[in-house]
């Protein structure tokens, strides 16, 4: 459910951000319209950035329960293990 909600709220902000700005050039604004442009393409790269770190993250998730997983299964198979009697 957060990635539902960090998802639509980077929607609204980018999109009303992007909004102010072309609304602030329209009536010729400049300052204004920087301003907002500039917010916009910050929080924009954030979301961007934020993502890829997620995602390197969920990926890192899959792969230590993979590992984990295959190791369990041969540990408890004994496979590839030679079995040694004394």
């Amino acid at each position: 459910m957060g990635n539902i909600t960090d998802g639509l709220t980077s929607f609204l902000v980018t999109g009303a951000l992007t909004f102010l700005a072309v609304d602030n050039f329209k009536h010729k604004h400049n300052f204004r319209g920087w301003l907002f442009t500039g917010l916009g393409a910050f929080f924009y790269a954030g979301n961007i950035y934020g993502s890829a770190a997620a995602a390197q993250i969920f990926n890192a998730g899959i792969q230590l329960n993979f590992d984990r997983d295959v190791k369990l299964y041969f540990e408890k198979r004994n496979y590839f293990l030679p079995e040694i009697k004394l």
